[in-house]
């Protein structure tokens, strides 16, 4: 794990004010920050192009998308090559080396529950340096990184920058809508000119459509940080056992604890899976406990510390935590294959 040095305080809450409205102008979120719009534009600017923080979109999904989250484990020495190379997967939308009983973790996302299927039983025959794979479906996310947010804005600031969208039926997920997650993808802030000509519509059509796509929640906008430079450096998934007939219950309950990043139901022996990021190490069965004493019922089997991160919503990650290129998040893409022997 890299050592972490964290951002300053202005700049948490420029990313926090971003994680509640990714597409705020710069004099709405000068205003809540009590800072010049010139000067937020720019330390945003800065904090990009350092790979400290990006605004991406999740890739347009249709209503039967499906997901699931992935154990790879290796062979000795091959974690590294292993979780490089499925970076490079549109449907691996996060991919972590962990400690543990895996050595890689993945969180899948595809357009259908066929697709997902073709992906776990086709994408890894053959891969070099994997030894077995073990899914889990995710029946139900509860909460993901999209709602997590660095807790240094107040509940005033943050209800001054809220943007909602209204609430609409999905549009069909036609060229222009994929266009236009692909386009986000890249960069969730793009200006509606920028916008437009990428997609190789009117200014007045992306206006039109995309409101839509944010009010039918097929496309959601989502500011990243660079974990260890978030005052959260530690990443740790945990695999949990809760009554089936609580599970969900008890999945909402966890996802509003402010360490969490993930929870989802899932099928298996831990029928729950949960991402959390802890401020020191020293703190990852510090929070365990803690969870286990608020929810009773709750039975931790297994838990995975990150070494490293290898791909975070569209980003591939660099060795010091920050996001070093962009990758493709149009999932229509095809499955990979391998053709060549497990070595």
């Amino acid at each position: 794990m890299p050592d972490s040095v964290i951002l300053s305080e202005e700049d948490l809450k420029l990313i926090h004010a971003l994680q509640v409205n990714a597409r705020a102008s710069w004099t709405a979120i000068a205003h809540v920050l009590d800072m010049d719009p010139a000067t937020a534009a720019r330390r945003w600017a800065r904090l990009e192009s350092s790979g400290d923080a990006w605004v991406a979109a999740y890739p347009l999904r249709e209503p039967a998308h499906a997901g699931a989250i992935v154990e790879v484990c290796c062979a000795a020495g091959r974690a590294l090559p292993v979780a490089e190379k499925l970076a490079d997967d549109p449907h691996c939308m996060n991919v972590d080396i962990t400690t543990g009983a895996r050595d890689v973790m993945l969180t899948v996302t595809t357009r259908s529950a066929a697709q997902l299927s073709e992906y776990l039983l086709h994408r890894f025959d053959g891969m070099a340096g994997v030894r077995t794979v073990t899914a889990h479906l995710m029946f139900r996310v509860h909460t993901s990184g999209a709602h997590w947010r660095m807790g240094v804005l107040t509940s005033r600031q943050e209800r001054a920058l809220a943007k909602t969208y209204a609430v609409v039926e999905p549009p069909t997920a036609g060229p222009p809508e994929w266009a236009m997650a692909v386009a986000l993808g890249q960069n969730g802030r793009r200006a509606v000119t920028d916008l437009a000509a990428a997609c190789g519509m009117s200014e007045a059509t992306v206006r039109r459509r995309l409101p839509a796509l944010l009010g039918s929640g097929q496309l959601i906008l989502r500011c990243e940080v660079a974990r260890e430079r978030s005052g959260y450096p530690v990443g740790v998934w945990y695999f949990l056992r809760v009554a089936a007939a609580k599970a969900n219950e008890i999945g909402i309950a966890i996802g509003r604890l402010p360490q969490v990043r993930i929870s989802a139901t899932v099928d298996g022996p831990a029928n729950l899976i949960v991402q959390a990021w802890v401020p020191a190490r020293d703190q990852i069965t510090e929070f365990e406990s803690r969870l286990c004493r608020a929810l009773p019922g709750v039975e931790v089997i297994d838990r995975s510390v990150m070494l490293r991160t290898a791909k975070r919503v569209g980003r591939r990650i660099g060795e010091d935590g920050r996001a070093t290129a962009i990758t493709s998040t149009d999932i229509r893409l095809p499955i990979p294959r391998e053709h060549h022997p497990v070595r």
